[in-house]
């Protein structure tokens, strides 16, 4: 079952600080298996607030679906917060055992390291997006990114990346080290920690077995994530992100460049598959990503 991306920019008043929010939409979506699908409008009520939001945020609002998830006939949406884990233990979550991370990142790193995955014209603060998977492709380690910004909107002429793409290893880890507090100090100085939570798939409730008890479950957890098939939405993503990189490598050649304007246009025509992906939209400006440092002592990403 493929996740679906949901935009953070969706009209409410709170969507410049929503990333959080959308994110967490998408880890109850896998951890539901699809069968739980709430608006952003409702998890953001679940939080409690219209600020920014963090892990304890995301972790809050998962479990206050627990009455919808037995409802769809499944046990507790399980989830674990990783505060200041480091980057093997986050590498073996996403590589071996498969397991989607909402995490915390720098998106001024995004903006410095991968422009062409950077979903925005100026924001470049603390960010949260869901990381579903990390396999090697093309030789490189990359991690499938469902980032709440890559809508397909047009800002100031610039086209924004629309869906989940694959982002190199290396960039995520660094910009997750990146993340700040509000008041731009790092959280974990060395920049070798990341913060973020941590989503099981739910399994179905069996009849005469006892209550799952609510409880995080170890980040060391031996067991992986369910295999899937790949489906349509997968496959477009990943052709998406072939398209792209192959691009990147034609337009370093100076004598490709005939090429490569022909493999745009070949992307454009693949981009005609509307019924595939999300909705198109149009803005003028990116000023409603200007986010304000949330005046409580609350870590994590706006």
């Amino acid at each position: 079952m493929a996740i679906r991306i949901e935009p953070q920019l969706d009209g409410s008043k709170t969507e410049s600080v929503d990333c959080g929010v959308a994110s967490t939409v998408m880890a109850i979506d896998y951890a539901s298996a699809g069968k739980v699908r709430p608006t952003t409008e409702r998890v953001r009520a679940k939080m409690g607030d219209e600020g920014p939001t963090n892990p304890w945020d995301w972790q809050g609002a998962i479990r206050a679906f627990k009455d919808a998830a037995r409802k769809a006939g499944l046990k507790p949406l399980r989830s674990t917060i990783a505060d200041g884990a480091d980057f093997d233990r986050l590498e073996t979550l996403l590589f071996e055992k498969k397991r989607p991370v909402v995490v915390a990142l720098d998106y001024g790193t995004i903006a410095r390291k991968s422009p062409r995955f950077w979903s925005s014209t100026s924001f470049e603060g603390g960010h949260a997006v869901l990381l579903r998977v990390g396999k090697e492709r093309g030789g490189t380690l990359k991690v499938k990114v469902f980032d709440p910004l890559a809508d397909g909107r047009t800002v100031g002429g610039k086209k924004m990346v629309n869906g989940p793409r694959w982002w190199e290893w290396a960039v995520v880890k660094e910009a997750c080290g990146n993340i700040s507090d509000a008041g731009g100090s790092p959280i974990f100085p060395k920049r070798d920690r990341w913060l973020g939570l941590v989503v099981w798939r739910s399994k179905p409730i069996v009849a005469d077995e006892p209550e799952e008890p609510d409880v995080e479950p170890p980040l060391d957890d031996p067991d992986a994530e369910p295999e899937e098939a790949a489906d349509v939405f997968d496959a477009l993503a990943d052709a998406d992100s072939d398209i792209d990189d192959a691009i990147d490598a034609l337009m370093a050649a100076p004598d490709a460049k005939e090429v490569a304007g022909a493999l745009k246009a070949m992307r454009s025509a693949r981009a005609s598959i509307g019924q595939f992906l999300p909705p198109d939209s149009d803005s003028t400006s990116d000023a409603r990503l200007g986010l304000k440092p949330r005046s409580s002592p609350k870590r994590g990403a706006r």
